[in-house]
């Protein structure tokens, strides 16, 4: 997008954010993550309840932090008097409900509406509204390989049983602790913090899937890395979470200015933390001073923008839209199927193949020249 801007020599002018919150008018915009979870893994008795814990407990490594707070009267009955200088998610405010299928009608930690993209007998879609859009690329690994990782014990039938008495009042109370003590009270009545039920979702995940695969025990090795820097002291994460890295920058820069949290430029400075302009943006300026830990390089990033993954259907669709570029036809390109000139059907309900016979076939076909 940053670079559609300077091509349109627009870059000095309009800015794209990646954020969740609008300080300005109280607005939430969400950052929908979509995982694929076999069809057979019971939704409503398994999946909802082991996760729901996870998720609300991730942010304490997953958000991207805020400055302040955003109390609806409407939703929590009466503003709130108490003061929040900073607090770890942007979307932590804005959850109003755990689960809930109509994102339009309510902010669920999960959204149930049912739409795979893929074969339906065989997957459904998890729908996730409850997350922070990071810009550190480290966070953003965590984040989906964490998720992708309890999704894959669950698959394997392997599930432990947490419960959180009120996972909407404890997404909320662990973003606004200011002394990063999180803790959460459980179904039982018992109290935990989320570092202990996040160390346990972790501990189960080491005991099935260690050494399965590289990805997964770089997100193993790296998720306890950060649990245990958050027990000791949160703050030594400020080249890896987002949360820690613009509290870090706004901090320095209130005490260098002599400004209160409250101040309109401290909440100027934490949209500016999101501007992708690179000249603009306060963490690719850390980015930039090698400050931020990196997990793919420029290069692999710049293939990725023009070279598809080579073992899914994505290389299906680029091969076909490549061979579409020159011929003038009418056609639609979804996730699970292509049209041309509404009579040309190309089926892609499997996520993980490359349809490379069907594509050849299928091009061939509406290369040929018409007879009518």
């Amino acid at each position: 997008m940053q670079r559609a801007l300077s091509q349109l020599g627009l870059a000095e002018t309009a800015s794209f954010f990646k954020n969740n919150i609008d300080h300005y008018t109280g607005a939430t915009f969400g950052c929908h993550e979509n995982y694929l979870v076999r069809r057979e893994v019971p939704f409503s008795q398994w999946l909802l309840p082991a996760l729901l814990p996870f998720f609300v407990t991730r942010q304490i490594f997953a958000g991207a932090g805020r400055v302040g707070c955003h109390n609806d009267v409407f939703e929590y009955g009466s503003p709130e008097a108490q003061r929040i200088d900073f607090q770890l998610s942007q979307r932590a405010d804005h959850i109003v409900t755990e689960i809930y299928q109509w994102i339009q009608f309510s902010r669920a930690i999960i959204n149930t509406r049912d739409e795979p993209l893929a074969d339906w007998g065989l997957y459904r879609r998890l729908h996730l509204l409850v997350g922070d859009s990071n810009m550190s690329e480290y966070v953003t690994a965590l984040k989906v390989g964490t998720t992708a990782a309890l999704i894959e014990l669950l698959e394997q039938g392997i599930w432990t049983d947490i419960r959180l008495l009120d996972p909407v009042q404890a997404i909320r109370d662990i973003s606004r602790d200011p002394h990063y003590q999180w803790e959460v009270q459980l179904e039982d009545g018992r109290h935990t913090t989320a570092v202990d039920l996040q160390l346990a979702y972790l501990e189960l995940a080491e005991r099935h899937l260690r050494g399965q695969e590289p990805e997964t025990d770089w997100v193993l090795r790296e998720w306890r890395f950060v649990l245990e820097a958050l027990s000791c002291d949160p703050m030594s994460l400020i080249d890896r979470l987002d949360w820690v890295a613009k509290k870090w920058l706004l901090q320095s820069f209130i005490e260098a200015e002599g400004l209160d949290w409250q101040d309109p430029w401290v909440q100027s400075l934490d949209l500016e933390y999101h501007n992708l302009n690179p000249a603009k943006g306060l963490y690719l300026d850390l980015r930039h001073r090698g400050m931020a830990e990196k997990v793919v390089d420029e290069e692999r990033v710049n293939l990725a923008m023009v070279t598809p993954p080579q073992d899914t259907r994505a290389r299906a669709r680029s091969s076909v839209m490549r061979s579409l570029t020159n011929h003038k036809a009418r056609y639609v390109i979804e996730w699970d199927s292509i049209y041309v000139e509404d009579e040309k059907y190309l089926n892609l309900d499997d996520p993980f193949q490359t349809y490379d016979i069907e594509v050849q076939e299928f091009v061939q076909e509406f290369q040929r020249p018409s007879h009518s």
